[in-house]
């Protein structure tokens, strides 16, 4: 015991006098504890329930409290007012009412769907092979299966972000294009009524223009290696509206052109030479007539940013990478779900009878059965939830990418109500 006492007194920091003080503090307590103590033992069981009673109730005002006036005079029920996927209202998407709110989501896919069905299907996997390879499963840790997919997690976070921008950035430059195609056609129109030209004349290249912008929408849709199907001349024949129509002679000349709607603005310029030649507009030599060839430029020149979105895709390489990268970081999610879900129905099992083993050994449990649940609702939260934001988010990003073609009609642009318009 001296031996003890000096080597201890040799420790820097140390004191025999302190350690004694700070032992007899710890074991005595002092007299706010000690009222404290009185106070509580002193109230019967009636007392206790009704201080817990009020406790609760506080908690139950509090609550009604702020879900009053979070609902009060808000836009908590406010409708979304979908019309199409570019035409709705903001307002209701800032409350959780929008949670609701599944029509033209990526929550109807069938793709999403499927996916979700395979998770959950090689999870039950997982933890029936558990159940089948390991005696005791609930001796197993289940903390430590979360470790699988931390640094999966964040590596596919910061990639779907970067895919997502991407996606996002050639979606709004296909829009900005459509918009500077009908603004070329807009500011045409405008430059040929301050020059006097007379409205038939100038309707011609105005409907022009806007024939070129639905060929463009419609032929995009289609698949490029098949052609131009017979389905779009037909369609074509039936609109009547007399800025958007054709006549049969420029039906044959369109059907022999392997890019009509860039094409149709070769029309457009051949019209405004012939209007030069007939004196309607300054000459070719004078400034305004190369200010109109320039407003026929800039159209075509939108028109092949919009062909390049859907000709020139994201290579091949990065999105297999990253729809891999996905894929396998959602099987390791399920994976870690699996074995999480059979340690800890393992446990619970033996919680509730000893004898619930399947090949009947001693049990040995090393975690409670209400350990057990919060796990199980954290991992749920994890490693299911998670991969499913994963997939819609990869799906979102192939979709808004490409919004011609088949699979993107969630983010397909309204191309009729603005040439409508």
């Amino acid at each position: 015991r001296e031996v003890q006492s000096g080597a201890l007194l040799q420790l820097p920091g140390w004191n025999l006098d302190s350690l004694q003080v700070m032992e007899e503090t710890s074991t005595s307590s002092g007299p706010a504890d000690e009222e404290s103590d009185t106070f509580i033992r002193a109230l019967d069981r009636r007392q206790v329930r009704l201080v817990m009673a009020c406790i609760f109730l506080g908690l139950v005002g509090s609550c009604a409290f702020f879900l009053y006036f979070g609902v009060y005079g808000s836009e908590f029920f406010k409708d979304i007012d979908l019309t199409n996927q570019m035409s709705y209202r903001t307002q209701g998407l800032i409350s959780w009412m929008s949670l609701l709110s599944f029509d033209a989501t990526v929550w109807r896919s069938t793709a999403l769907k499927t996916m979700v069905s395979r998770f959950l299907a090689w999870t039950l996997f997982v933890a029936l092979l558990e159940f089948l390879l390991v005696s005791d499963p609930s001796s197993v840790d289940p903390l430590r299966f979360s470790e699988i997919t931390t640094v999966m997690t964040v590596f596919v976070s910061l990639l779907l972000g970067f895919f997502i921008t991407n996606s996002v950035a050639r979606w709004t430059s296909c829009v900005e294009s459509f918009l500077g195609l009908f603004e070329a056609i807009r500011a045409l129109q405008m430059q040929l009524h301050a020059l006097g030209v007379s409205i038939a004349k100038i309707d011609r290249p105005v409907r022009y223009g806007l024939l070129s912008a639905w060929l463009l929408d419609h032929t995009l849709r289609e698949d490029r290696k098949a052609g131009l199907p017979h389905e779009i001349w037909d369609r074509i024949q039936t609109l009547k509206d007399p800025l958007l129509h054709v006549t049969e002679s420029e039906l044959e000349d369109l059907k022999k052109m392997a890019d009509p709607a860039i094409q149709i603005w070769v029309w457009v310029a051949s019209f405004l030479g012939s209007l030069a030649q007939e004196g309607e507009i300054p000459p070719m030599a004078s400034p305004i007539y190369g200010r109109l060839l320039q407003i026929v430029k800039s159209a075509q020149d939108s028109m092949k940013q919009i062909r390049a979105v859907r000709e020139v895709q994201v290579p091949y390489v990065y999105t297999h990478t990253l729809a891999a990268v996905v894929h396998v970081s959602n099987i390791l999610c399920a994976t870690s779900m699996g074995l999480t879900l059979g340690s800890c129905l393992g446990s619970i099992l033996v919680h509730i009878d000893p004898r619930l083993t399947l090949y009947g050994v001693q049990p040995q449990p090393n975690h409670s059965a209400d350990t057990d649940v919060q796990v199980l609702i954290i991992q749920g939260l994890k490693c299911f939830f998670a991969p499913v934001l994963y997939q819609a988010f990869l799906e979102i990003g192939f979709c808004v990418s490409t919004p011609f073609g088949a699979g993107a009609e969630s983010a397909k642009l309204p191309i009729d109500e603005l040439i409508s318009g």
